[in-house]
């Protein structure tokens, strides 16, 4: 049995058969890893009563947000002052779904962690992208089991600060 997701972090797609044999295209590039894709974070059952998921991965605080059936996951804290996005609201800026941070009111993205900001010079008012900020992970589905793949420590992020599985500032 195969398992479709969309990997958030690198704009792809996996996939997951009996074997645990996981297959990973990006960009017209077919990479095989065998294992398990990730660390399992929970169930799809855990949705039921909320939209979000609040895990720790590894010693990081991540939050697994469900939307029109697909899953994505990211820090748990904003990298501006380390606010809550996990109670954050979800909203769609230009198509893309993002969460309020309920600190400072930062809109970032779910999907790959760009922060945007309402321009309000511009008749009706427009959104800018501020930059990819916070950090987002990959996503993987079996069966109804979720796994979360940190993505590479190789660039920090804004958000690392606030991740640790802490919420306070390192």
């Amino acid at each position: 049995m195969w398992t479709f997701t969309t990997c958030t972090a690198y704009n792809a797609h996996s996939f997951i058969n009996d074997l645990n044999e996981f297959t990973f295209s990006c960009a017209n590039h077919l990479i095989f890893v065998y294992g398990q894709p990730g660390e399992f974070a929970c169930r799809v059952t855990d949705f039921v009563d909320d939209d979000r998921v609040r895990v720790v991965i590894n010693k990081r605080d991540v939050v697994i947000f469900q939307r029109k059936d697909k899953y994505y996951a990211m820090d748990a804290h904003c990298f501006h002052q380390g606010g809550a996005l996990y109670a954050g609201d979800i909203e769609d800026i230009d198509g893309r779904p993002c969460v309020k941070c309920p600190s400072h009111r930062y809109r970032i993205c779910i999907e790959n962690g760009e922060r945007f900001m309402e321009l309000h010079e511009t008749e009706p008012p427009t959104w800018q992208s501020r930059g990819i900020r916070q950090r987002t992970h990959t996503v993987f589905l079996k069966d109804d089991k979720l796994f979360v793949r940190l993505s590479s420590f190789d660039k920090p992020f804004d958000s690392d600060k606030y991740n640790d599985g802490t919420g306070t500032e390192k």
